[in-house]
């Protein structure tokens, strides 16, 4: 079975199952890197998983972080 299939059958491609992964810690640590001038905001904690499946991308955006701080989510800078 393809890989698209079985997210039309099953909701969840298996690369995206996040069973053994609790998000008890509403702590989200990030790192900002600078890209050709660009800094990049990165997710740094366990979430990364998650908010990547949700947002599409590699990178978290001033819209990203506002949506998930309404949802009670905390941000942390690591370095």
């Amino acid at each position: 079975m393809n890989q698209e299939l079985d997210f039309i059958l099953n909701g969840t491609p298996k690369e995206f199952e996040f069973a053994n992964i609790s998000l008890v810690n509403k702590t989200i640590e990030y790192r900002i890197k600078n890209v050709y001038g660009r800094e990049n905001i990165y997710v740094a904690s366990e979430h990364a998983k998650f908010i990547k499946v949700l947002t599409r991308k590699e990178t978290i955006d001033p819209t990203d972080i506002h949506a998930l701080e309404s949802l009670g989510f905390t941000f942390k800078r690591v370095f």
